[in-house]
């Protein structure tokens, strides 16, 4: 008796038991694990991945079902994902069933018609028909046919000997009979050859054949060595490939402008070369196109994108070439990390510190560390690149867990000088100082582009009576609306409503918007430069990546040369005719609420003033504030960051926070805040009952109330757990998590959060 073990879709914590049908022994052992199976769940139908099989159960075997029928020929999640997902499901408290749903692309996790089709279709090649063999000696005689022909199946050489030598027709016919040419070859060849492929199948020289469903083999290139790169770039490279057969964990800190890129591109060759695969993450979607179009440009492959902007079926398509290693370089975002890779030889991760590697929603994981793990199961290196590390990736870099590696100066141009304006000797006019708006003109007078920088879309932060000191708030949340021109809209929910033209508490005509937005600043400009034609780059504006695209190429192009965004122009982007970069607001994380706040607007500041002066055309940093004398302002232009985050580390370790002790973050939501928080005393009296011990180890919060208490009409309570040790903490929140599971009623929802980005 078999039983089959299978993760569903579902907020059960736990796999689910089911009766293996009646098979012949050779089809049992045809069961692969990672394959999906139609389950009957309940009194539906669902799909499952087959976690393993046993020859017993805690359950009774007459309440046993058995799978409807097996949707895979090969596996869909290999045993490496699938151990990653075990991982992840252990270290964040995750339900399985979610965490394999999302290492699948959309298609494959709901039941179809379709879904009983094979998931991995059949893969083809091309061979030379016995109407080319014969026609071989006429098509050697023709240049241009022979070196297309040699292109397509003489791979590991150099195909223009065929054309640069004297050339001899039997060599020719002998080295090129029986060679067979897969899908995925193509990737690796000029794009100029594919009209000579076409032109040759419609001549019947060559012929195509089908096969099922089968990863092709390693395919190896003959990319030549990048011979411009600094020492220090080289530096870095060797350090990486010495130790390229073994887990490794790298960390690269590069200052802005220091060629980084160029070190992923000369590591992604080593690894090509070798016929294995490289997966290369990136923070934001908007820094996917312009690395695929740099890497495109400069290796003349084709590159794998993958990010959630893909429709379902173009996400699909691309998980099944790297599945079929048709494509050997993939680039995505941090989901990107789950597509199989049967040859993967690296991971690199670009802006390692960067938060949009972390998800808050559903599984909530860290791409960065999930991928760090990752590579240790496959015993690959894997590199960390930033020019602002996060302080625990710096932590161990500095007691040797990673390897530390540097990039000190710029390969063209040198780092701008910073500028403080002081807000109070120089009053703000729309948000813009007198200060600043001279500085842009001096700018534009000599044809120069300028960045404006303000982390705050919208017109204004908030909407305001003169009168009755009425202000526009969410319904359902504890935040001020946003007001987007005519419109007033929630950040945190999907609420939105128009602007009233009076006040709906006094009905005094007394409105008046207070703060300033990217809108408003847009605006402002505009009115100073009528002439200069503005991108704004914000999540109001690029909603499509040719959104995106269209800002970039104006840019480039220099059609537009005031750029004012948010966060998705403070990093990865490189415009060398920038010589002036303005931060018009960060004073809001001056006083943050979060022990982290220095750390990420140190992070912020270094990465925006780095978009400047990365050409031969020096630049300059002005940075508008009320609090001139804070040390971040005095401190960070004179030191760098790098010294500066040594600082930080020394008051972390003062007072004994991360990455110096490990956190978790408990939250529990209700209609009722009452309820949250008499939920988690509950659970933690019950906790310290059951495990004084263990509890005697932590340090616990009683439940607290979150700095936004209430969003999406729930209020929000949480617990924060700290340990010294990281086993004891996870041991101590599986106990606690399946205490309050027990607990939990149909008015509440809990979640853990581990390692926890920001404070609650």
């Amino acid at each position: 008796m078999l039983i089959l073990r299978f993760a569903v879709f579902t907020p059960l914590k736990r796999s689910f038991d089911y009766l293996a049908p009646n098979l012949s022994t050779q089809e049992n052992l045809s069961l692969k694990i990672g394959t999906r199976f139609l389950l009957p769940f309940g009194h539906q139908k669902c799909i499952g991945v087959l976690l393993s099989i046993a020859t017993s159960t805690q359950i009774n075997i007459k309440k046993l079902k058995t799978p409807l029928a097996c949707l895979d020929e090969l596996p869909i999640l290999n045993a490496n994902l699938l151990k990653l997902a075990n991982w992840m499901s252990s270290y964040y408290h995750a339900p399985i069933g979610y965490v394999l749903w999302l290492m699948l692309p959309p298609p494959l996790r709901i039941f179809s018609a379709s879904s009983t089709k094979n998931s991995i279709p059949q893969t083809r090649s091309y061979k030379i028909s016995a109407l080319g063999r014969e026609m071989l000696p006429q098509i050697a005689a023709n240049a241009k046919n022979r070196l297309a022909f040699a292109q397509l199946f003489k791979k590991d050489q150099n195909p223009e000997s065929f054309v640069d030598k004297e050339f001899e027709k039997e060599t020719f016919e002998k080295e090129l009979f029986n060679k067979e040419l897969f899908e995925h070859e193509l990737s690796a060849l000029s794009f100029k050859v594919r009209p000579q492929l076409k032109y040759f199948l419609e001549q019947n020289w060559i012929t195509t054949q089908t096969q099922n469903p089968t990863v092709l083999p390693k395919y190896y290139y003959a990319l030549k060595p990048n011979p411009l790169l600094t020492n220090a770039q080289q530096d870095v490279v060797n350090a990486v490939i010495n130790q390229a057969d073994e887990f490794k964990v790298s960390l690269l800190e590069g200052v802005t402008g220091s060629g980084k890129t160029e070190v992923y591109l000369e590591l992604a060759k080593h690894f090509l070369n070798k016929g294995q695969q490289v997966l290369i993450l990136v923070p934001e979607i908007g820094l996917t196109p312009q690395f695929l179009a740099r890497i495109q440009n400069q290796l003349q492959i084709n590159v794998l994108g993958i990010h959630s902007q893909l429709s379902n079926l173009a996400r699909f398509e691309a998980w099944l070439k790297a599945t079929l290693n048709q494509i050997h370089l993939v680039i995505g975002t941090r989901t990107a990390l789950f597509t199989p890779m049967p040859n993967l030889g690296m991971i690199i991760i670009d802006e390692e510190h960067d938060a949009s590697y972390r998800s808050r929603d559903g599984v909530r994981y860290s791409a960065r560390d999930a991928a760090i793990v990752y590579a240790k199961h496959l015993n690959i290196p894997i590199l960390l690149g930033s020019a602002t590390p996060a302080l625990d990736s710096l932590q161990n870099s500095l007691n040797g867990r990673y390897q530390a590696l540097f990039l000190k100066q710029r390969v063209l141009g040198t780092m701008p000088k910073w500028q403080i304006i002081d807000c109070i000797l120089h009053p703000q006019v729309n948000g813009l100082t007198e200060v600043l708006i001279e500085a842009i003109k001096a700018r534009l007078d000599k044809n120069e582009q300028v960045i404006l920088f303000l982390n705050r879309r919208g017109f204004a932060p908030v909407l305001f009576c003169q009168n009755c000191k009425w202000m526009a708030d969410c319904p359902a949340c504890d935040a001020h609306l946003t007001l987007h021109y005519n419109r007033l809209s929630c950040h945190h929910c999907a609420y939105s409503a128009p602007k009233p033209e009076f006040c709906p508490n006094c009905q005094k005509d007394s409105l008046i918007a207070l703060g300033y937005g990217t809108q408003r600043i847009e605006n402002a400009l505009q009115d100073i430069f009528p002439d200069e034609k503005i991108v704004r780059i914000d999540r109001d504006t690029i909603s499509k990546k040719q959104d995106l695209e269209n800002a970039l190429d104006l840019i480039n192009s220099l059609q537009t040369r005031i750029i004012l965004g948010t966060q998705m122009i403070a990093k990865g982007h490189d415009f060398a005719e920038v010589t002036l970069v303005a931060v018009i607001d960060t004073d809001n994380l001056l006083f943050s609420h979060d022990f982290r706040g220095e750390e990420q607007l140190a992070q912020l500041l270094t990465q925006v003033s780095g978009r400047g002066g990365r050409a031969q055309k020096p630049a300059q940093v002005l940075i508008q504030t009320y609090h001139p004398e804070h040390a971040i302002f005095q401190d960070l232009p004179k030191i760098g960051y790098h010294e500066y985050a040594l600082s930080l580390l020394e008051k972390r370790a003062l007072f004994k926070l991360p990455p110096f002790s490990y956190q978790a973050q408990i939250f529990a939501d209700s209609k009722v805040l009452e309820r949250a928080n008499k939920f988690l005393q509950n659970g933690l009296d019950e906790f310290e009952q059951q495990y004084d011990k263990l509890a005697a180890l932590l340090k616990i919060s009683p439940p607290l109330s979150c700095y936004m208490s209430r969003r999406k009409g729930y209020f929000r309570a949480y617990i924060l757990v700290q340990s010294h040790d990281r086993n004891i903490l996870n041991i101590s929140l599986a106990n606690l998590d399946q205490i309050l599971g027990s607990l939990k009623k149909q008015d509440l929802r809990f979640h853990i959060e581990v390692d926890p980005p920001e404070s609650a």
